[in-house]
């Protein structure tokens, strides 16, 4: 009998997707695949992890931590800093706007201020190096509206000018486990709240603008008078804290107020953070990382979240392989081990290339689509704990078929592409890579066909 043609194409295509699958995920043996013959040898498949890839650690650029978008969702901001022998002194500061509840504000002819709280929530997934450090913490009132004098979009270099001299400050081991026990004048008890910073602030500078009555019933005239809030954190220890100023935050100065006897108290807050900022400064100085920043150097590659640097490798090599068909291609990285490091390790990486017009962009590649078009995320950009020739590393791989592909058509210009982290805007964490010349080379393996 006859074959069905269809049918018998079919068997070797499955056989081949077969092949390059098991292909990619042996990614810690030795594999010969070369030259092999599926059924009538109408298929042949090759496959390789031998292409040299070239790279370096590169100076990152200042990372989005606002945008004026509804869909901006950036909820974590850190504040401290962490002095790491390998990466360098890391600190941030934040800024953010306050305003007026719609709420109607009291008549204060016939009140008095008790106190005046910031409060400011922690993020308890964001809290970097020690927990428990002794943070010494500082407000300032910045010199122009926040909500005036910022564009659409914020970026981590920049900063905003505030006053010399702090409207409040708080000495306080900060943990972002522990609960935290506030009065609630509408109750007239204590009750418990949320891990969260409280930072006493001046009461004169606000009793002068609680009492303007064109200032505390205009929204927009009183974010023109009270402008806006530098926080900034100095700490004897290495410790950033996360603070939570997304949608939905409770942060808020929290202003309690009393009848002139006594008597009565009650409490109104203002809204904090409808614009916020994060303020990145990283110093390099006598680090391995300042050594190797832009330096082309092969051994060691660097990454880091904030404003830290990125990898970039150059794929140029794939160009030897354009009388091919790539049916899959993976990228395979390498990372260090440490022992008790500093800061914890990244959690996930992303993939980036820079366009024709300058923007980076994120490489979006499927692991593997079935016939029932469900994609299967083979590796996900999360680095695992591997034993690799006898040595207890990270591995963190991504599928890069399309982007080859794109680059063998010259559907994409650069053919280099940029490794980061997914959080780096929000979080802290850092690694250090193999490079090119060490003991565990990055791998791009490709499995590879005849057109």
């Amino acid at each position: 009998m006859k074959k069905n043609p269809s049918i018998n194409y079919l068997m070797r295509i499955n056989l081949l997707a077969l092949i390059f699958i098991s292909a990619l995920f042996s990614c810690n043996e030795d594999i010969s695949v070369g030259s092999s013959l599926l059924e009538d040898g109408a298929i042949e498949i090759d496959y390789t992890d031998s292409i040299r890839l070239e790279g370096q650690t590169i100076e990152a650029d200042p990372v989005v931590v606002y945008r004026s978008a509804i869909s901006f969702t950036g909820s974590t901001y850190l504040l401290g800093n962490v002095d790491d022998p390998v990466f360098g002194r890391s600190s941030a500061e934040v800024y953010f706007s306050v305003g007026l509840f719609n709420n109607q504000f009291p008549a204060f002819d016939t009140l008095q201020i008790d106190s005046v709280v910031m409060n400011l929530p922690l993020d308890t997934l964001g809290q970097y190096a020690k927990d428990g450090a002794l943070h010494n913490i500082s407000v300032y009132q910045l010199t122009s509206s926040l909500t005036e004098s910022v564009p659409d979009t914020l970026f981590s270099n920049q900063s905003f000018d505030a006053e010399s001299m702090a409207m409040g400050s708080i000495s306080k081991a900060v943990s972002h486990r522990d609960s935290v026990e506030i009065y609630t004048p509408s109750l007239d008890t204590t009750l418990l709240f949320p891990p969260q910073i409280r930072v006493p602030l001046s009461p004169q500078y606000w009793n002068t603008v609680v009492r303007d009555t064109l200032i505390v019933r205009d929204g927009e005239r009183f974010q023109q008078e009270v402008k806006g809030f530098l926080v900034r954190s100095e700490s004897s220890e290495s410790s950033l804290i996360g603070l939570d100023l997304g949608p939905g935050s409770t942060a808020t100065i929290e202003l309690y107020y009393s009848s002139l006897d006594g008597s009565t108290k009650s409490l109104y807050v203002f809204d904090l953070a409808a614009v916020r900022s994060n303020y990145f400064h990283h110093d390099l100085s006598g680090t391995p990382l300042e050594s190797a920043l832009n330096s082309g150097s092969s051994e060691r590659w660097y990454l880091q979240e904030m404003q830290g640097p990125d990898i970039e490798l150059d794929l140029s090599s794939v160009l030897d392989y354009s009388d091919k068909v790539i049916n899959r291609a993976a990228l395979q990285l390498f990372i260090e081990k440490e022992t008790n490091p500093l800061i914890s390790s990244v959690e996930e990486l992303e993939v980036l290339y820079e366009d024709s017009g300058g923007a980076k962009r994120i490489v979006f590649d499927n692991a593997f689509q079935n016939q029932n078009n469900l994609v299967i995320d083979v590796f996900d950009g999360r680095p695992r704990e591997e034993l690799i020739e006898g040595d207890s590393l990270l591995q963190v791989s991504f599928i890069l078929t399309n982007h080859v592909n794109s680059i063998l058509s010259s559907a994409v210009d650069s053919k280099k592409i940029i490794i980061r982290s997914s959080n780096k805007a929000s979080g802290a964490a850092r690694n250090i890579f193999f490079g090119t010349d060490s003991e565990h080379p990055p791998k791009l393996k490709l499995v590879t066909s005849n057109p």
